[in-house]
Order: C-alpha cells, then structure tokens, then sequence
C-alpha cells in the first residue's frame, strides 16, 4: 500500500477541510436574522386571553434583539472577536437566559481558542435556542479540541437528532473516531453513515474512497499510545511500518500544539474558514 496511502491521508484532509467549512457557515448564520411572525401571532390579543397572560406570563421565544446583540454579532460577523467576547459578556451577565447571546459568545470562545470557556455558554445556548443543532455541533467540536472524545461524539449525534440534514455530523463522529479513539471499526461504521444517508453530498464519493483504504485488513491504524502518529501511520500504510521514517523534521514545530494527533485538523484554527 505504498503508494494509495498519501492518497489515503490528502482526501481525508481536503474533506474534512470542506466539511468544516459547511458546518462553521451554517452555525449562526441561521440566527442571523429572526423568523418572521406569523399572520396568527401578530393579531390583537382578545381581552380575556390578555388577562390571562398577565396572571401567567408566556416565555417568549424569539425576543427582540437589544442594540447591544445587534452590534455584537456585526463585530462577530467582521471577526473583531476580542471586542465582540467583550460586549457578549456584558449582555449575558444583564441576560443570561439569553440564548443568542450564549451561543455567539461559546462560539467566540471557540474560535480564539479558549474551548473550555466556550463550553458552558453553548451547553446553555443548547438549552435556550429553539434550534439546539448549531450549538450542540460547536459543542461537539470544543470537546474535540480538549481532546475528550465521548462528550464530543454524545454531543454530535445529539445535534443529528435535532436536526438529521445535519449529515456532516456523521463524518465528524468517524473522524473522532479515527484521531482521538483509533477505533477503525467506529470509524467505518459512521462514515458508511455519512455516505449511506447524504447522497447528494459533493465529498460522498471522496469518502467512500476513504472508506476502500480503512477496510484493508492490511491497514493498521496506531493505539492512542503508540510513539507513532496517525499521520505517520497513514503515509507509512499503518502502524507497522518502518520505525526509522519518524524523525524529528516530521515533528510539529512548538507552536503548532494546537494540532495535537489530529493532522490536517489545523485548517479549521484559520478563522477564515469559521
């Protein structure tokens, strides 16, 4: 397998790439604006049910957004998050059953790298939000980035049953999978999924070659433990290969901690693709 596995190794970076880049576009442009009111709810409240709200107050579900969340998702949205995070806090601490809020401001955590951080504002968003989806699958991707891969699958398939269009979470769970458990068979079940249920997605094909490589009984894939890495094992056909190919040139350079084991997952820290 000398030569299929840098083919191997380049469609599982590209794919994952664009994967990303479709789950990050859609994860608050849908909150962007809100749902218009409907013909119904706009009409005048008869009187008696008007004094009814008024002894048992109704939640409402889509408030109007204040001045202050207005200008904090344009910054979110120009990518001026230090200044976005700074008024995002602000508005939680004044509202913090704000749902909107809680979820730019896990998703501004997120992105500058303070995954911890971001965790208890988009567990909260996910209790808040009327569309949970969003929120669970950046939930998903902070347990990712703190390496904890239970949490990170339990949150992904939770977003996958909020919303089942959401096909890219079948990728993501086998992609856990792969980079933090090792687990090929886990690995090959949920992205048989994700090219068993999203069939007119433009990366199936791509992944369904993947699936070709991972399904060679030849192919090993490293324990958590190993000294080799998954991308040592990858360009070397699994994790027998020849021990004298780690060097230290194929080692990531200090800054680049961030990647951990998760090679090609590097392309997700450009905000540009988020």
């Amino acid at each position: 397998m000398k030569n299929p596995v840098p083919t191997f190794f380049s469609v599982v970076k590209f794919f994952f790439c664009l994967a990303c880049i479709t789950c990050a576009v859609s994860l608050h442009a849908q909150g962007a604006t809100e749902k218009p009111v409907s013909a119904e709810a706009a009409k005048p409240t008869e009187p008696a049910a008007a004094a009814a709200t008024a002894t048992k107050p109704q939640p409402v579900r889509n408030p109007p957004k204040s001045a202050n969340l207005k200008r904090a998702e344009k910054l979110y949205f120009s990518k001026k998050y230090e200044t976005a995070a700074a008024l995002l806090r602000k508005i939680v601490e004044e509202e913090p059953e704000n749902g909107r809020a809680n979820s730019l401001l896990g998703d501004v955590y997120y992105l500058q790298g303070f995954h911890e951080k971001a965790l208890s504002h988009l567990m909260r968003a996910s209790e808040l939000n009327e569309n949970k989806a969003p929120d669970l699958f950046r939930l998903g991707q902070a347990y990712e980035k703190l390496n904890k891969p239970k949490e990170a699958v339990r949150s992904y398939l939770k977003a996958y049953e909020q919303d089942e269009t959401m096909k890219e979470t079948l990728f993501h769970v086998g992609f856990v999978y792969l980079s933090l458990e090792r687990n090929k068979k886990k690995t090959i079940e949920y992205w048989q999924k994700f090219v068993d249920e999203a069939t007119t997605d433009p990366q199936r094909e791509k992944v369904a070659t993947v699936l070709k490589f991972l399904r060679d009984p030849n192919f090993v894939l490293p324990d958590k433990n190993s000294p080799i890495s998954l991308e040592e094992a990858l360009m070397l056909g699994g994790a027998a290969g020849p021990a004298e190919a780690t060097t230290g040139d194929d080692k990531a350079a200090g800054h680049e901690k961030a990647k951990e084991k998760n090679d090609g997952k590097e392309l997700l820290d450009d905000d540009s693709l988020n």
